[in-house]
């Protein structure tokens, strides 16, 4: 539990690179400056650029809609001239990139 409270002065220039800093990292100013102080690593859980979360939607939309089709050609009967489950694999590959890279960034 924390009790004790520290006043300093800094300038408006360190104030202004300590927020920016802890915004980045997504933690609260005096998180920020308790990390750096005690020497410790600041774990980041997740910080994708704008466009991540909607080429996710994006990917897992195609995704299923291969799967629906490969459901529908299975029920028909019909010949896998589409390589749909190669396709399905493929997406899935293309997921796990953008979640490695996501991952390593964060460590």
């Amino acid at each position: 539990m924390k009790k004790h409270r520290l006043h300093i002065r800094i300038s408006q220039e360190v104030a202004l690179r300590i927020e920016s800093k802890a915004e980045q990292l997504n933690i609260s100013k005096s998180e920020y400056v308790r990390s750096l102080i005690e020497n410790k690593r600041v774990a980041i859980k997740y910080l994708p650029d704008d466009n991540a979360d909607k080429l996710k939607q994006e990917i897992a939309v195609i995704g299923r809609n291969i799967w629906q089709l490969n459901k529908k050609k299975n029920r028909l009967g019909i010949e896998d001239n589409l390589n749909l489950i190669d396709s399905i694999s493929s997406l899935s590959k293309s997921i796990e990139k953008i979640n490695t890279y996501y991952d390593s960034k964060n460590k």
